[in-house]
């Protein structure tokens, strides 16, 4: 088993060329005039920018790690070649991506069609998946339905995978999406067809807090989670990511939107 940490929450990758730092404008006299634009607004999206790149780093440095399963990446570049387009996507290994379309999945998603792997983006809704489309080559992102508590869907989503990572989560237990069936059962279903399914890397998602000693039902659920892949798939690498955020968290992003609708925002501290 392998165990990866990640202590600095963070953008995975935040898009840049929103904000810009303010740079000087020459006037018809010659001189240079500042933009109107605060400084602040620039130093905001500098201090962003070095806090995504260095969680996309983070992020890269998994992805090194599946590469080693198929040798060198390529990029998935094509090109023209005696008048008929050739991609060497055809030499790249195939990694199931559960939860690819999420907040966290899309950008391990795009990571690796940028190295060169074919992807297979499993989730309960692939008809709302268009978005990671244009992260990769034509056709090689693919969305594909599976559903954490149907066991047999998994087993379909990782048939013929090298890779297989799981980056499914709840933030809160409703319904049948309780934190034991995707947390522990869900993730127990993904390890168990990845082994079945003579997948060759298993990479879980998981949580900084978990804990089955945790007064958390979260944290408790996280390390059941663990246990469970572990016990199906023994060499699997296990994430523990702290509080991950970005355009599309559901975090501060919760938070903001409260703020605008009340100008008394609950915080809790410790």
């Amino acid at each position: 088993m392998s165990m990866i940490g990640f202590g600095m929450a963070g953008a995975w990758n935040t898009p840049r060329g929103g904000c810009r730092s303010n740079r000087s404008q020459v006037s018809e006299e010659g001189r240079p005039e500042e933009r109107r634009a605060p400084k602040r607004a620039g130093e905001r999206a500098s201090a962003v920018n070095r806090t995504s790149d260095a969680l996309h780093t983070r992020a890269k440095a998994l992805i090194v790690r599946l590469d080693t399963v198929r040798g060198a990446a390529r990029c998935p570049t094509s090109r023209t070649n005696g008048g008929a387009m050739t991609s060497n996507l055809l030499h790249g290994g195939l990694a199931t991506v559960f939860g690819g379309p999420g907040f966290v999945g899309r950008y391990v998603v795009r990571e690796l069609a940028r190295r060169g792997w074919r992807v297979r983006a499993a989730s309960r809704r692939p008809d709302l998946a268009g978005h990671l489309q244009p992260m990769g080559a034509v056709g090689q992102i693919h969305a594909v339905q599976a559903n954490l508590r149907y066991p047999q869907s998994c087993r379909a989503a990782v048939d013929g995978a090298d890779v297989v990572i799981n980056a499914v989560g709840v933030l809160s237990s409703v319904g049948k999406q309780s934190f034991g069936a995707v947390h522990v059962e869900g993730a127990r279903a993904v390890a168990r067809a990845a082994r079945e399914a003579g997948v060759k890397r298993l990479v879980h998602i998981s949580a900084i807090g978990a804990d089955k000693g945790s007064s958390a039902a979260y944290a408790r659920s996280k390390a059941e989670g663990e246990a469970a892949v572990l016990a199906e798939f023994p060499e699997a690498v296990i994430v523990r990511p702290s509080i991950v955020f970005g355009p599309e968290d559901e975090f501060f992003n919760r938070f903001a939107g409260m703020a605008r609708m009340s100008p008394v925002v609950p915080w809790l501290g410790w």
